[in-house]
């Protein structure tokens, strides 16, 4: 992280929140300028760390407090913009739980959306998102996603599983069945043709091409 580098240069806290400051725009920018008071700011410039109780951690020597201005602003931003850290877990379980990828196409953005959200959590890693991740795709993909998943006695261990794993064995599906000639035989209607295409095309492979009909020339009958 930025800011890392910038303490270990040795800058204060002070001066790296004066240049994270710099940075802000838009509804940051009009936060720090508008909404805080110049005391406000101050006192996150000049943050020191707490224990559980709320006191002060002072260095030993030269049992001065140990510097949190930069931990404060980021706390202070989250806190304004989301709210506190309880209610967005709270939040975050409620969209990952009503998230669903309707159809393929829209995968990529089920992907990127649901692993975001899920690392917010403290158990992003718990098999209960891992099964959730899978069951928000569309129903017969996801069984076949399961499938691949299985180990020899029908089981998913989704402990050993990462979300890398999961989706890898998302793609991998999905991509044999863009070269399935089969499945394009048998999807005889436009949308799902239509659907399949998108995910293939979101992972550089050419789209289904539409079903061709030979026009048949019709002599004009004579009168």
């Amino acid at each position: 992280m930025v800011t890392n580098n910038y303490l270990n240069e040795g800058k204060s806290h002070p001066e790296v929140i004066d240049l994270i400051v710099l940075g802000f725009t838009g509804k940051l920018l009009q936060w720090w300028t508008n909404c805080l008071t110049e005391g406000s700011k101050d006192d996150i410039r000049k943050a020191i760390q707490k224990d559980e109780e709320g006191l002060p951690i002072f260095q030993e020597p030269p049992g001065r407090g140990i510097p949190d201005g930069v931990n404060t602003l980021i706390y202070t931003i989250i806190n304004h913009f989301l709210g506190k850290p309880n209610n967005i877990t709270s939040r975050i379980y409620d969209q990952l739980s009503n998230l669903r990828c309707r159809t393929l196409g829209d995968y990529k953005w089920y992907e990127d959306m649901f692993t975001t959200r899920v690392m917010n959590r403290s158990d992003c890693n718990s098999p209960f998102w891992k099964e959730k991740f899978i069951n928000g795709l569309p129903t017969l993909f996801g069984e076949k996603v399961k499938e691949t998943l299985c180990n020899l006695l029908g089981e998913i261990d989704y402990d050993s599983l990462t979300y890398g794993d999961i989706s890898s064995a998302i793609r991998s599906v999905g991509m044999k069945m863009c070269r399935d000639f089969k499945i394009q035989s048998q999807a005889s209607k436009s949308n799902v043709k239509y659907e399949l295409g998108t995910f293939c095309t979101q992972y550089g492979l050419p789209p289904i091409a539409p079903s061709k009909r030979k026009s048949i020339d019709r002599k004009p009958e004579s009168p």
